[in-house]
């Protein structure tokens, strides 16, 4: 029936925004490993001043402040960040931003969620794209496989949720991800086309309720430590 179909797309709709949104994150935490400190300074002044007992890690009420704080942030958001509606965008950002699970935000997912990325200029963005494309690229080929991109997710999602990811990141069903496919994922909005495609597919699988905890960037920068709320990578 036409409703059956109705709700099959919007189920889709849901899945592929879900999928996108946990990859995005993770391979934009391993983007932000790339910047320099002078790149994203205004993130790192937040983070420091509403961590508070300097542990490297913020709550949902402490992000909450932040994103107040935050000179891109929209001036007319921040007059009314703190109400209900305001607040369930927090949430959101915050729980789409903790790819670990633990209920706390480290600077890397904090800067991931929050930090403007059209602010780079063009070849900063290039250059830190192509960084973090060579890092996943293991055999140097140009091209980035099922495999190579699991590593990279692992602890993240889950097999099924992965080799999803791979299929949006796979605009021309190649078999193996490009520097542009890359580009197009993390900076682009879906298009009308691509979630046909995925919908036609009728291949999406219940999305897991519940996430693996574990580390981001697995086999790249697995660990981070904070000192003073000053947060390295390891």
């Amino acid at each position: 029936s036409n409703s059956t179909v109705i709700q099959s797309k919007l189920l889709a709709n849901l899945q592929f925004k879900k999928i996108k949104g946990i990859a995005r994150t993770v391979l934009l935490n391993a983007l932000a490993t790339k910047l320099k400190r002078d790149h994203y300074k205004d993130c790192y002044r937040v983070f420091r001043e509403v961590d508070k007992d300097n542990s490297g890690h913020i709550s949902l009420k402490e992000f909450t402040v932040a994103l107040q704080a935050l000179p891109n942030l929209d001036p007319s958001s921040s007059e009314t960040l703190g109400n209900g509606g305001e607040e369930n965008m927090a949430e959101v950002l915050f729980h789409t931003a903790d790819v670990d699970n633990d209920g706390m935000l480290n600077f890397l997912e904090f800067m991931a969620s929050t930090f403007d990325w059209s602010s780079l200029d063009a070849d900063t963005l290039s250059q830190s794209l192509k960084r973090l494309f060579d890092q996943m690229d293991k055999d140097g080929n140009g091209q980035v496989t099922l495999e190579e991109l699991a590593g990279l997710f692992k602890g993240s999602l889950y097999e099924n949720e992965t080799r999803e990811a791979f299929d949006r990141l796979d605009r021309d069903d190649s078999g193996y991800i490009t520097l542009d496919e890359l580009r197009s994922f993390l900076f682009e909005p879906v298009s009308d086309r691509q979630l046909d495609k995925y919908c036609s597919a009728g291949s999406f699988s219940r999305v897991q309720s519940k996430r693996r905890r574990g580390r981001c960037f697995n086999g790249m920068a697995t660990t981070t430590t904070c000192v003073a709320g000053i947060c390295k990578l390891v």
